[in-house]
């Protein structure tokens, strides 16, 4: 293994390969619009449902249908993927969240504004599944978990500041102006973003072949892996909200306050899970960061006064984005560089299963048996995620708990 020292953003910012030179900055801003428009509707619903004359529950469908349509269009878009290359794609995936979002900014009604969240669902997902693409084909393995790292920064420093903003203008000059401002910015950042030199493509891939990535060494682990991770952090995380306000007496603002320091735990998680795993290997990271998850996550349903529920709520979040680079990063190297664009898309779905999943066990959960019920199912599916993680692929045997084979050539 490569146990060269951590490099920075600035490093990876101007990563070389056989390929040529790219910098990492770009897909930093785009997953970062992606991050956006995947989390803005949630505080923007109360005033939708006033605006549009439909209840609550009604306008929740906005959030679902996003969901529903990333899923459901990803795995359809991998001969795309492997046909033109994660560039186009990527760029492709811009130019269709920007169509939604406009169509968003400009809905007279609830159905026009629900399409435009069908057709900005597509093209955020498409765009944030190219960027990890992009980087599976680019950076080297020993160094690819810091990049990962870096763009799940760029994810939550995006959520930090875009969706206080988000809010803001909803409530001073309309919720379409949040939609109007993303369509504005997303066109500013496009030229940006099609400067990037491109990654390999022209491969013939077809849905069926989906059955040879299936077979290849370590994907059924890391999918159950995901589905796992994604489910039991769920499940509990869509309700902390609601367990703070309700057990420990927290206003909305103050339940806020929360989640900002969380999101800056979560910040910094990212880059330092990435340059660990990097250091002493993916697997042994991911494995130990989904055993401390589980254990915080079961914990919760012990605790009895604000200042631990608020420090779990913290480690949830940091523990969570540290673990993901190196998972990402195993993923993409159980195929071959030229395939790993239809394998991301279909983990893609994968993350966006769970993540329905745990939402649909917590609703089942929460308000007949409380939060202890949903700490102690989100504990053991990540224990589950970490028996998982033992199975993945990993080239680097030095390091790891279960030895892996090389990667199957499909």
């Amino acid at each position: 293994m490569n146990n060269s020292s951590s490099i920075s953003i600035n490093e990876l910012s101007k990563q070389k390969d056989s390929t040529g030179e790219f910098k990492l900055l770009p897909l930093i801003l785009a997953l970062g619009l992606g991050a956006i428009d995947t989390m803005v509707v949630a505080p923007l619903l109360n005033s939708i449902a006033k605006d549009i004359d439909v209840g609550v529950g009604t306008a929740g469908l906005l959030v679902t249908s996003y969901s529903i349509a990333s899923a459901l269009a990803s795995p359809f878009l991998a001969p795309l993927s492997a046909r033109f290359g994660a560039l186009p794609l990527l760029v492709a995936g811009i130019w269709i969240l920007f169509s939604g979002t406009t169509i968003c900014a400009a809905s007279p009604n609830f159905f026009v504004l629900l399409l435009g969240r069908i057709v900005a669902g597509i093209g955020g997902g498409l765009a944030m599944t190219m960027c990890h693409v992009y980087v599976a084909q680019k950076v080297p393995y020993e160094k690819r978990a810091q990049a990962v790292g870096w763009l799940g920064s760029g994810f939550f420093v995006s959520v930090i500041i875009g969706i206080p903003i988000g809010a803001f203008l909803a409530e001073h000059v309309g919720w379409r102006w949040t939609f109007g401002i993303l369509s504005l910015v997303t066109l500013i950042v496009l030229p940006y973003i099609r400067k990037i030199p491109p990654a390999p493509c022209g491969d013939d891939f077809k849905i069926k072949d989906y059955s040879k990535i299936i077979k290849a060494k370590g994907v059924i682990p890391a999918f159950m892996a995901f589905g796992t991770m994604l489910a039991g952090i769920s499940c509990v995380t869509t309700y902390i909200g609601a367990w703070l306000e309700l057990d420990f007496g927290l206003t909305p603002s103050q339940v806020g306050l929360v989640y900002m320091i969380a999101g800056i735990a979560a910040l910094f998680g990212g880059p330092f899970g990435g340059k660990v795993s990097d250091s002493v290997g993916k697997k042994r990271v991911a494995f130990i960061a989904n055993v401390v998850m589980a254990v915080l996550v079961m914990s919760i349903a012990k605790v009895e006064v604000l200042y631990l529920a608020v420090i779990i709520v913290v480690g949830m979040h940091f523990t969570g984005s540290s673990r993901f680079p190196s998972m990402i990063s195993m993923l993409g190297e159980a195929v071959p560089s030229n395939i790993r664009g239809p394998l991301l898309l279909a983990n893609h779905s994968i993350i966006l299963l769970g993540v329905s999943a745990g939402s649909y066990l917590g609703s089942l959960f929460f308000e007949s048996r409380g939060m202890p019920s949903l700490a102690i199912i989100g504990g053991i599916l990540n224990f589950c995620s970490a028996f998982f993680v033992l199975f993945m692929f990993d080239p680097h045997t030095k390091n790891q708990i279960i030895e892996s084979q090389e990667p199957a050539i499909l």
